[in-house]
């Protein structure tokens, strides 16, 4: 699989606060539930199982069953997140006071979240551009086999 240099030098970064394979995992259910354009899913990662809940109280889920796993794994994606960005701001910023800590914090979330997001993306894009590769690979050798 072939992605791009500065994705792959973010998935590095990332990996070392996140479990970024859980996190994809949680992106991956998330897409499958269907409740949202998967280019608003970055705030999914960090909204937790009670906010995420809210939004679709009264809102038709088209996957009842993903819906459930992704409530179910909500919280601990959220702490993964918090705890993680924690870490980051924390060895860079120990000089801050508390109320621009927390916004560091924030604002790392945010940004973390959307650059995970990126990389699933661009990874998931890579996966079926070679599984379509591999189809058509497999099409031209059965009619080529065909024809001896």
């Amino acid at each position: 699989m072939a992605v791009k240099r500065e994705t792959y030098q973010k998935y590095i970064k990332l990996r070392s606060f996140y479990d970024l394979p859980k996190i994809f995992k949680f992106i991956e259910i998330l897409r499958k539930s269907g409740i949202i354009n998967m280019y608003a899913a970055p705030p999914f990662l960090y909204m937790g199982k009670k906010m995420i809940e809210h939004e679709y109280t009264y809102k038709q889920v088209p996957d009842e069953e993903a819906f459930e796993e992704l409530l179910e794994q909500a919280d601990e994606i959220k702490q993964s997140l918090i705890y993680g960005a924690y870490k980051q701001v924390h060895a860079q910023e120990d000089i801050l006071g508390d109320d621009q800590h927390i916004r560091s914090v924030e604002r790392k979330i945010q940004k973390d979240a959307r650059d995970i997001f990126m990389i699933w993306m661009e990874m998931k894009g890579q996966i079926i551009k070679e599984n379509i590769i591999k189809k058509m690979i497999k099409e031209i050798y059965i009619k080529n086999i065909k024809k001896i």
